[in-house]
């Protein structure tokens, strides 16, 4: 028995250094210390081109026809919601939740691509253009909101 542990402190050293050879230097969670937490940039990151002059423009802007185009029939409706804004008195913007409504029944993108759309909400109005099929599901859902029984209607986007 003796010469099997007269070589168990060179075994030990071999595994220790196996192990030691083929281990990582470091946990892959201690992330690399020898790069800085801030990223460095190596080169100049001065912008290119100073603010535009007060009255410089690149876009070109136009003051339109003067009318709203209608080229898929869009028709304007003003609907009154300000028996619903009154019964909610301890809410601020109440109106905002028949608009977030109004979006999520018809689709946000419905409302930001063609034909052209304007949705938009006053504390006794709201002010739509658009397509009738559209002016349908609105006038729905403003029925709901207006004829509510209820003292709140909670609305969660």
């Amino acid at each position: 028995m003796q010469s099997v542990f007269r070589y168990l402190p060179v075994a030990t050293l071999i595994s220790v250094s196996l192990i030691a050879a083929v281990s990582p230097s470091r946990s892959f969670a201690q992330g690399d210390s020898s790069r800085d937490s801030v990223p460095r940039p190596d080169h100049d990151i001065t912008p290119i081109r100073t603010r535009p002059a007060k009255n410089t423009r690149y876009t070109e802007v136009t003051g339109g026809t003067g009318t709203l185009p209608n080229s898929a029939g869009q028709v304007w409706r003003e609907y009154d919601i300000s028996s619903y804004v009154d019964r909610m008195k301890n809410v601020d913007h109440p109106e905002q939740a028949i608009v977030d409504w109004s979006l999520r029944e018809t689709g946000t993108d419905h409302w930001f691509r063609e034909p052209v759309g304007v949705l938009s909400a006053s504390d006794s109005k709201l002010r739509v253009y658009h397509t009738p099929k559209t002016q349908r599901v609105v006038a729905r859902i403003v029925d709901r909101f207006v004829t509510s029984n209820n003292d709140q209607v909670g609305v969660s986007v």
